[in-house]
């Protein structure tokens, strides 16, 4: 009797996977097909990227190699 329970039980679970698969795969397609919304970490990324490149040009700007001498007029 325990074994044709743990049969049940097999078939069951089988069949429940293969639904459970199905499911999973249309719910990855749905997420896949969503757009994309930019979040915190995006916006805090681009403020410090545009800060750095606001430095770089400021430091670029007061360099002794970029400031023109009278040679170069």
């Amino acid at each position: 009797m325990h074994e044709i329970n743990q049969e049940t039980f097999l078939r069951k679970a089988k069949r429940d996977h293969l639904r459970l698969v199905k499911e999973s795969e249309e719910l990855r397609l749905i997420e896949s097909a969503r757009p994309y919304t930019p979040n915190l970490w995006d916006t805090v990324e681009l403020i410090l990227g545009n800060w750095l490149i606001k430095l770089g040009s400021k430091i670029k700007a007061r360099s002794i190699y970029t400031k023109f001498s009278e040679k170069h007029a």
